[in-house]
């Protein structure tokens, strides 16, 4: 499947790409061509497997006490619609339930 590029090329590329900027009508077009089109439950699948855990981009890091406090600021006040709600509601009572079913298989 083609050849492996050696590092010092794929810097190459990479510098030549940062900046790059596509005019009004390219993003219209790749707009249109992704338009309609889903990825397979097989690729989602392979997808989510590769970003967990230790592969993830953000594993292992803090945030710093100031974006903590920006994402909570930001959060704050936010207002669910009734659909919202009635589904954080019941997924809720379904999670609730699964405890109350796991603690009573412990105890018995």
């Amino acid at each position: 499947m083609g050849k492996r590029l050696s590092e010092e090329t794929k810097r190459k590329i990479s510098m030549a790409e940062k900046g790059r900027q596509f005019s009004e009508e390219t993003r219209r077009k790749i707009s249109e061509a992704k338009k309609g089109k889903h990825n397979s439950e097989e690729h989602n699948r392979k997808n989510s497997e590769a970003h967990r855990g230790e592969k993830h981009h953000n594993y292992g890091k803090h945030l710093s006490e100031e974006t903590r406090r920006k994402i909570s600021q930001s959060s704050k006040g936010r207002k669910f619609s009734e659909e919202s709600r009635r589904k954080m509601a019941e997924s809720r009572r379904r999670y609730l339930e699964k405890q109350r079913e796991q603690t009573k298989s412990s105890i018995t």
